[in-house]
């Protein structure tokens, strides 16, 4: 059943189709102003339903990816939009949908037919063969990163659900006019006149000397070699056939995991805005303690009125990259990826907190 999608690799860069239903959305703009909890139903799907916390983690992927294709030019306040959350919402129901559809038509995904699927990728791949080293790389570039079992469940889903979403995808209307004018042309008849020469009358008026064919040698030594060949034999080791041979001692696993942590788990992330105000290293004693003061009155007032500090960002910060987003810094965590008093400021802080200034050795 899943063979035409080892044969199609777009299933990579599929689109999920949206399905539109009669869904009456009462009530559904409260759930958009007003936090509800993570368990606060945001719409009922065949009887599931879908909560304020599914719709926040989707809603937050969507703006991450944004963030990513526009950086600069991203502008957080798109998914303030009434109907861009409507959006994402109906995705969740169409999704939510196709997964009933799967479960009801008992549409399954083997543990082979995934990692034949995630080794026949590309980008997962180096001089043609799948290239772990270079999976896991990619994986832990991902933001938020994922971990290989998150990767492994993401393509299950996906390989699960294609069989549904293929002829939507693939779909097409073809207009009247466009068959009636491909049938006439299958009925229009063509006359046509060949002439026929024969290359062996003409052979006895060709001369070719030596130099011209070292010349045309030359110019084309691609086009006259032929690739090397090999002739190899190999052993085909099964997963499947080495498991049944194999017995797993449980301490053994559990070192494995001890040895492996990073792999199963994410580390603790956070979401964070700064005003930035900048020194240069060589500036003078007074130049420095002037942007300290500047930075410590801009903190007081960030404290007095946190409501305000997308404000503030705009008005103080010298930070290109965030002061024209309120200082919205993304996602990010404690990997390295911010310079360390920020960090460690950042990450003891609790939510709504407002520290700070933190200071480095060349910035305020």
């Amino acid at each position: 059943m899943y063979d035409f999608i080892y044969r199609r690799k777009r299933l990579v860069q599929l689109i999920l189709a949206l399905i539109t239903l009669p869904f009456a959305f009462f009530g559904v703009d409260y759930y958009f102003r007003n936090d509800t909890g993570p368990t606060g139903e945001v719409a009922t799907v065949a009887g599931e339903r879908i909560t304020q916390g599914e719709f926040s983690d989707n809603l937050r992927v969507q703006q991450d990816r944004l963030r990513q294709t526009m950086q600069g030019n991203f502008d957080p306040t798109i998914f303030d939009n009434p109907e861009v959350r409507y959006s994402v919402l109906d995705q969740l129901i169409g999704r939510r949908l196709l997964q009933k559809q799967a479960q009801v038509g008992r549409l399954t995904v083997s543990d082979d037919q995934v990692r034949q699927f995630i080794s026949d990728i590309p980008a997962f791949q180096e001089g043609g063969k799948f290239s772990q080293a270079r999976y896991e790389q990619l994986l832990d570039m991902q933001n938020p990163r994922k971990s290989p079992v998150e990767f492994a469940g993401d393509v299950r889903r996906e390989l699960m659900l294609a069989p549904l979403q293929e002829p939507i995808v693939s779909g097409g209307i073809v207009a009247r006019s466009s068959v009636e004018r491909y049938l006439g042309l299958l009925e229009q008849q063509r006359e046509v006149a060949v002439a026929a020469m024969d290359p062996e009358s003409y052979l006895k008026e060709v001369k070719i000397d030596d130099a011209a064919v070292k010349t045309f040698y030359d110019a084309n030594q691609a086009a006259l070699q032929e690739p090397d060949e090999v002739k190899m034999e190999y052993v085909l080791l099964s997963p499947d056939t080495l498991g049944a041979q194999t017995t797993v001692d449980p301490d053994e696993v559990k070192k494995q995991y001890e040895a492996n942590m990073k792999a199963y788990g994410k580390p603790e992330e956070r979401q964070a805005a700064h005003i930035l105000i900048a020194v240069k290293p060589e500036a003078s004693a007074a130049d420095k303690e002037a942007a300290k003061k500047k930075a410590d009155d801009v903190a007081l007032q960030a404290k007095k009125n946190p409501a305000q500090f997308a404000e503030l960002a705009k008005k103080f910060s010298q930070d290109p990259g965030s002061a024209g987003q309120g200082g919205d810094l993304g996602v990010f965590s404690r990997d390295g990826s911010m310079v360390k008093p920020f960090e460690d400021a950042v990450f003891s802080a609790k939510a709504g907190d407002i520290v700070g200034p933190a200071g480095t050795s060349s910035r305020s």
